[in-house]
């Protein structure tokens, strides 16, 4: 586990910041690529791609506070502003990027269904560049199994 990817003097990256913003550069990349077989210009892509990380990442706060509140509160009463750092979940941002790009096809006029599907191998990527960082966290390692006999 390496939870800090570089220090640079009071600041510390974090490892999982860092594969969170992978995840969202390459799945942006390939949805562009997608997005022109299909015959819809990149930059609307790009466009969207850009409510979809601010979507999801408020969605994925809120879910934390709203079905994680005493953690909230808990972090919030030991250290303030810094306690919204962390605590994000997946599903939470899901929902929500999925609400914007709703909005965003329909202001647009963009099929739905063809925005679906060139951003649904995106999704796969972004949740496995995230569930990597997770792992260099420690939040996602288990407990020891343990076998007859040994």
């Amino acid at each position: 586990m390496h939870p800090i990817f570089i220090r640079l003097g009071p600041l510390d990256i974090h490892t999982y910041g860092v594969l969170v913003a992978i995840g969202f550069i390459v799945g942006l990349a390939v949805a562009g690529r997608r997005a022109r077989s299909e015959g819809i210009p990149a930059e609307q892509i790009s466009d969207l791609g850009i409510w979809l990380i601010i979507a999801g990442m408020l969605g994925g706060k809120l879910f934390h506070i709203i079905f994680f509140w005493d953690d909230f509160i808990a972090g919030w009463h030991a250290d303030g502003l810094r306690s919204l750092r962390e605590g994000f979940v997946f599903y939470g941002g899901f929902i929500l990027a999925t609400l914007a790009a709703v909005v965003y096809a329909h202001r647009k006029r963009l099929s739905l269904a063809k925005l679906l599907d060139i951003f649904s191998p995106s999704v796969a990527l972004g949740h496995a560049f995230g569930a990597w960082g997770a792992s260099s966290t420690g939040a996602v390692t288990g407990s020891r199994a343990r076998f007859r006999g040994r």
